[in-house]
């Protein structure tokens, strides 16, 4: 999904059950915010994340 000055990746794998998403932006960013915002939504009980 292309938005202006960010960007969203998601791929979903069913078996074994995996979520890779990637999220981009060139603006402020609370990083924290959005690690949370996906784990609630896609309901995640564990996961890791990398932000750089």
């Amino acid at each position: 999904m292309p938005l202006i000055d960010s960007g969203i990746y998601i791929s979903v794998w069913v078996n074994p059950k995996f979520l890779s998403t990637i999220i981009y932006t060139c603006g402020e960013f609370d990083s924290e915010t959005a690690v949370n915002a996906v784990k609630d939504f896609f309901q995640i009980s564990e996961f890791q994340a990398a932000i750089f």
